[in-house]
């Protein structure tokens, strides 16, 4: 029975395409706008020892795809010829209030409930415009210069 023995680059070959750009980006963090597509590929080469002739689609369809759902942001340029970025991530805020130090903290009572009069809310609010812009228009008139003979 034949063994097959691994080596560094067939092992790095069976990594996921995602991974091997994130860490190329990552590389290159030091620059302003990100790597180029052929900073991209020279760093696969060198560290993964990546055939591009053979996984130029691939990366090229990662690229596209992590754009578009905002992992990558694309700092320069249109398509491929420009440079990318690493997206931020946004940590999602909790809905409850920070809890304090007190003992007699009741989470139900500090959370916001919404407010079930809000057409009430928003009539006035309309009403308050109408009379805002009455009295301007009031305002208009009494300010008009008088014609000395």
């Amino acid at each position: 029975m034949a063994t097959i023995k691994k080596t560094d680059s067939s092992s790095n070959l069976s990594k996921p395409m995602a991974l091997m750009v994130k860490s190329a980006i990552e590389h290159h963090s030091d620059e302003r706008y990100g790597p180029s597509l052929a900073a991209i590929k020279k760093f696969l080469i060198e560290h993964y020892h990546v055939d591009l002739k053979k996984k130029a689609s691939l990366l090229r369809r990662h690229l596209e795809t992590a754009v578009a759902k905002g992992d990558l942001i694309r700092t320069k340029g249109v398509g491929m010829n420009g440079r990318f970025k690493l997206a931020k991530v946004k940590q999602p805020k909790s809905k409850m209030a920070k809890v304090t130090s007190n003992n007699d903290f009741d989470p139900v009572l500090t959370t916001s409930s919404k407010r079930t009069e809000s057409k009430p809310l928003v009539e006035a609010q309309k009403k308050m415009i109408i009379v805002k812009s009455k009295k301007e228009t009031a305002n208009k008139k009494k300010a008009s210069p008088i014609k000395k003979k």
